[in-house]
């Protein structure tokens, strides 16, 4: 058992890291590189300890809710059966136009995921290129997302168990989307250490889904790691779904590394989890890359959606975009921390960075802060936020109409969200996003 203390306390901290070093014995059969691995991590762990309400990016995170409570490590078998026909009613025509590789609980699931062998594409599951000591995994793993970022990071490289592994082939086009699909689906708690490596060589082209839904109401912790390696003139188009457990814990930490006229662009839609929290770091390493990032974040009732947003220039001429909404309802809060690094090499460059904050009722929060660090000087930067409620001339103009009250709301709420989900091209997740909005849950 994962336990948490419920102080923070030299002694809690000392009985997680034990918690964490009996499950690492465990995994004491697999190749010696990956147990070398978790156990510099563990004792990164040790160094690093618990972050703080003192530390800016922590500041308004609510941290002590994930601490309070014990979690199990998701065991291999599970007694509840998930099967096609479920995940057909989850994502509707979205599971047959993909690729997909399903996980239960943290766990591959071969019979439910739909794989097809092509040239240019190689898809393994985490824990089979683990097992068969895969050269990508041994050569790209744990690289490039600092294990030093926080408790939490180096947390999920100590208890690596699955995940994706997908490598984009050389000068490959695959025309069809890959879909990441992570189901929890049991009454348990527990905590799930998902790991994702995605490497697109030069001159590759690829479409990848991430979707983390539940079955039903379970308190649960998710806990993801994402290194993806856009090679010279790479293109990736990342789209991510958090659709999660009203009760659930979410943080996700994403490294982006680009080199040379590579393209990356990320659409988050955030609907779910009790607490969700979502790092992305991207590095614009080589000139003429450019980053479009787009985000939606949604929340209701008392849930926390926070946003942490960091992209480094360091090259000429590349561009990034930042597009991030936020619609707020009840006693929900929310945080966006954007940040653009501009280093001294990276000259004409552009970038681009917005947030946009919707509150719909007067307990609802947004903590916005957009940063631009700035040490060049041919460069075109801009950034912005904004934080209001509904317009109540639009509003006004909707109730002379006979349209009631409740449903003129629900419109214009609609209309501020669709700039960034109408990016994810996907029918299913656009009518997903709709419903939520146009009907969400009665508090």
């Amino acid at each position: 058992m994962i336990t948490h203390a419920h102080h923070k306390t030299n002694n809690g901290l000392d009985d997680f890291i034990q918690g964490i070093h009996s499950h690492i014995q465990n995994f004491s059969h697999e190749p010696r590189w990956i147990h070398t691995l978790r156990k510099n991590a563990l004792n990164t762990l040790l160094k690093i300890g618990w972050p703080s309400k003192n530390q800016e990016d922590w500041k308004y995170t609510p941290i002590d809710q994930i601490l309070n409570f014990p979690f199990l490590l998701a065991p291999t078998q599970t007694s509840q059966e998930c099967d096609s026909s479920i995940l057909k009613k989850l994502f509707g025509n979205l599971y047959d136009e993909c690729q997909s590789i399903v996980f239960l609980n943290g766990h591959y699931v071969p019979t439910l995921s739909t794989i097809e062998k092509q040239s240019g594409l190689t898809i393994q599951s985490i824990s089979e290129a683990i097992q068969t000591n895969s050269d990508s995994l041994l050569n790209h793993l744990s690289q490039y997302v600092s294990n030093k970022l926080h408790l939490f990071s180096s947390m999920n490289t100590a208890l690596i168990q699955d995940g994706s592994m997908l490598h984009i082939h050389k000068n490959s086009q695959i025309t069809k989307p890959i879909h990441l699909i992570h189901i929890t689906h049991e009454k348990c708690s527990y905590f799930i250490p998902y790991r994702n490596l995605i490497l697109a060589d030069k001159n590759s082209k690829s479409k990848i889904i991430e979707s983390y839904v539940s079955l039903s109401d379970s308190l649960y912790f998710n806990n993801i790691v994402s290194e993806i390696i856009l090679q010279e003139g790479a293109h990736c188009e990342h789209h991510k779904l958090q659709m999660e457990s009203k009760d659930a814990f979410h943080i996700a930490t994403n490294q982006i590394i680009q080199n040379k006229n590579s393209h990356y662009e990320n659409t988050l839609i955030q609907l779910g989890s009790k607490v969700a929290r979502n790092e992305l770091f991207v590095q614009m390493q080589g000139e003429g890359s450019d980053c479009q990032l787009n985000g939606l974040y949604y929340g209701n009732s008392n849930q926390f959606l926070d946003q942490q947003i960091t992209v480094d220039h360091k090259n000429p001429n590349t561009i990034s975009k930042q597009n991030y909404k936020g619609i707020l309802d009840n006693h929900s809060e929310g945080v966006f921390n954007g940040r653009i690094h501009v280093f001294p090499k990276a000259q004409q460059i552009q970038a681009e960075q917005m947030n946009k904050n919707l509150l719909l009722n007067e307990n609802a929060q947004i903590h916005t802060n957009p940063q631009l660090e700035i040490l060049a000087d041919d460069v075109k930067c801009s950034h912005g936020a904004t934080v209001g409620q509904l317009d109540r001339d639009a509003l006004f103009y909707l109730r002379c109409r006979g349209i009631a009250e409740k449903k003129a709301k629900q419109i214009l709420t609609y209309a501020f969200a669709n700039e960034i989900f109408k990016k994810t091209e996907f029918s299913w997740v656009q009518k997903h996003i709709k419903k939520s909005i146009l009907c969400p849950p009665k508090h």
